[in-house]
């Protein structure tokens, strides 16, 4: 009996170390093929590498070919993480025949001083689908895209600061906004964001043909924080600014709101803040964080 117990008991423990491991889920697809603890350092492509590191949120890069997506839906890549840091190294291409190159379910930040290259879907390249998410481009990086990128209902974000963008046709459309930092809409000449018809525009309609955005030698912030000796440490549902000097500290959303704002002494300081992606400006310089 004592026996038949000790057999139970050890079933049960490998059932649940069985369970455990194969919970360990996250809600990211690559190729079709769903990011797990046992798979996330060797993500599927044809050439280079592609890594997550969970503890980061931080899908990486480095010199990736995604190719023949068709089977996967035509989705090169599909997050629902909010958070999602995709790092981009060297030079990175998808290319798939049936769906969108990026859908995105969540804020996400594209990032790097690499390039991607979104080749040969017939849907957008880059799908922004959940209401009032924000994807943010930065960091220098360059992204070319064969058929635009798009919101979901109307309400989604896109920001760019500092990078390049290159979409060949389709434009980019159904947003809410496009916020341009450091750069600026070079091709086609006159070209601007119109809340009105929710995407790039041209004489009252939006622009269907390659937009070009490039950076126009502007940082959009004149001064760093580090330089101020200012220093910002992103915590759990917080943000503590830590001042040398009275100053006056901002905090906006993505979208441009903002949700604090007020002048404070030296010294340290909480700021309770929501789950999300925020800039704080002190005095002339901002910086980006991630609050969790």
């Amino acid at each position: 009996m004592k026996q038949k117990i000790l057999l139970l008991s050890i079933a049960v423990t490998l059932l649940a170390i069985t369970t455990s491991v194969m919970a360990q889920t996250y809600g990211l697809w690559v190729r079709g093929e769903q990011v797990t603890a046992t798979n996330k350092d060797n993500l599927p492509c044809q050439s280079g590498t592609i890594t997550y590191n969970p503890e980061s949120f931080t899908l990486t890069l480095d010199n990736a070919v995604i190719d023949n997506t068709a089977g996967s839906f035509g989705r090169g890549i599909q997050s629902n993480i909010n958070g999602l840091i995709i790092e981009l190294k060297g030079t990175n291409t998808i290319e798939n025949s049936s769906y969108q190159g990026i859908d995105l379910y969540s804020n996400t930040t594209i990032q790097g001083t690499g390039t991607l290259s979104i080749k040969k879907n017939t849907h957008a390249s880059i799908a922004l689908q959940l209401p009032n998410m924000t994807l943010t481009i930065t960091g220098g990086c360059t992204i070319n895209t064969d058929f635009g990128i798009r919101g979901g209902d109307y309400s989604q974000h896109l920001n760019i600061i500092n990078s390049t963008v290159n979409v060949a046709k389709h434009g980019i459309y159904n947003l809410a906004s496009l916020t341009l930092t450091g750069c600026k809409i070079a091709t086609p000449a006159g070209a601007a964001f119109s809340e009105t018809l929710h995407g790039v525009a041209l004489d009252d309609a939006l622009v269907e043909t390659a937009i070009s955005i490039i950076p126009d030698g502007s940082t959009g912030i004149s001064a760093s924080l580090a330089e101020q000796g200012i220093e910002l440490v992103a915590g759990k549902n917080s943000v503590e600014v830590v001042l040398p000097h009275q100053a006056s500290v901002s905090v906006y959303t993505l979208a441009g709101v903002e949700v604090f704002g007020k002048t404070l002494s030296a010294g340290n300081h909480q700021i309770p803040l929501a789950n999300g992606f925020y800039v704080v400006k002190v005095n002339n310089g901002a910086e980006k964080v991630v609050v969790r």
